[in-house]
């Protein structure tokens, strides 16, 4: 991984190699899977928020901030996820 969004997977991280030893290949593949989405979702969070503010259709809005709360709770979702870690 060359970034870790939190702390929690982190001091995970590092209390497996101070141990000796490397996280299993099914722990690999869910933390790279989470940390992908975290990123994900935060940068269409930022996008979203973005148009919001500077669309002045009203369509458009709507439908936006419908997927702005979809991605809100995805990434309170992964962020919970990612917290198991600790």
């Amino acid at each position: 991984a060359t970034e870790i969004p939190m702390k929690c997977v982190a001091s995970y991280l590092c209390r497996l190699r101070n141990k000796g030893k490397a996280p299993s290949i099914t722990i690999k593949i869910k933390l790279e899977g989470l940390m992908g989405q975290y990123y994900r979702c935060k940068n269409d969070i930022m996008f979203y928020r973005h148009t919001i503010k500077n669309t002045k259709d009203f369509t458009k809005s709507q439908v936006v901030e419908a997927r702005l709360f979809d991605t809100i709770c995805k990434f309170n979702y992964t962020k919970d996820e990612l917290k198991r870690f600790n």
